[in-house]
């Protein structure tokens, strides 16, 4: 069975009329010219996408809207291509194993961005990072990628702890200056909380985490369902040649503010240092400590 990255769009006009009205506003009153022409996009991967992958025989090929079917996992892999897929689920996980991967990446609730979710689970339903990923350790014969709410030493270890073989880090590198993203969105970001994140699908059409601004809400509100993913994305993304933190769509997961502003080799080389660290010790470090023998004063 193939589980295709999104679903075919048809004619992007046909739904999310809603939505293509709140954003022209805001087009308008960013002066951004005339809103761009969304346009629809192709369902599951074409014959002629797999060939070229098949060709070119990049090391990794991986999916994080589904996954494709055995023959064409078994095409890339023939090719020398290791194959990897998101999972929200022990299901997904399972379902990622049968159609031939090499590797599956559980992804936590607490990530961000775009949810990996392909069976129309609802984020209500699935678990943070440290929940899901023992589960999907035991579910699987497969290595597992650790991704979600990871952002130091410390929840590197505790996924290495739990059964991870690797961990896949984003929200923690959106402060180093080689992240492609705007002033404003770093200055967002520097300025997060643990509670400064939601999950939608209204701002690009499929559910994603992100930091919540302005422009969020303005969607939020709209009636009706957005355009499809990924063309509803057309209309939104220029938002942020405004440089207005406050219009653009501010993906991040739930430890974006422990994202430091260093250079990115910098960056990882505390997080080597922290996770060694870390190991090394067999627990993690507490600030102050409780006796069972001493009474509070």
């Amino acid at each position: 069975m193939s589980y295709p990255l999104w679903p075919h769009t048809g004619d992007p006009f046909r739904t999310g009329a809603g939505a293509r009205r709140a954003i022209t506003a805001e087009w308008e009153s960013k002066g951004l010219g005339s809103r761009p022409r969304p346009s629809a996009s192709i369902g599951a991967l074409p014959a002629e996408h797999i060939e070229v992958l098949a060709s070119a025989r990049p090391d990794v090929v991986s999916f994080h809207f589904g996954i494709e079917n055995r023959a064409v996992v078994a095409e890339l892999k023939a090719a020398g291509i290791t194959v990897v897929a998101s999972a929200t689920t022990v299901e997904e996980a399972r379902l990622v194993e049968l159609a031939g991967a090499d590797v599956v990446i559980a992804q936590g609730l607490e990530a961000g961005g775009h949810r990996g979710t392909f069976t129309g689970v609802d984020a209500s339903g699935q678990a943070g990072l440290f929940s899901l990923l023992p589960q999907i350790v035991d579910a699987v014969e497969l290595p597992v990628v650790a991704a979600g709410g990871i952002a130091e030493g410390r929840s590197i270890a505790a996924a290495f702890m739990l059964g991870a073989s690797a961990v896949q880090i984003g929200s923690a590198f959106l402060r180093c200056p080689e992240a492609n993203v705007p002033e404003a969105y770093r200055q967002v970001v520097a300025e997060a909380t643990d509670t400064s994140t939601r999950i939608s699908h209204k701002q690009s059409g499929r559910p994603a985490r992100m930091i919540r601004n302005r422009l969020f809400d303005v969607l939020e509100e709209v009636e009706g369902a957005p355009q499809p993913f990924p063309t509803q994305l057309d209309l939104t993304d220029p938002l942020e040649d405004a440089g207005d933190a406050d219009a653009m769509l501010l993906f991040a997961g739930q430890s974006a503010c422990l994202a430091r502003s260093l250079p990115a080799a910098d960056l990882i080389a505390a997080l080597a240092q922290e996770t060694t660290e870390r190991l090394a010790q067999g627990s993690p470090i507490r600030r102050g400590s409780i006796s069972p023998t001493s009474p509070p004063e």
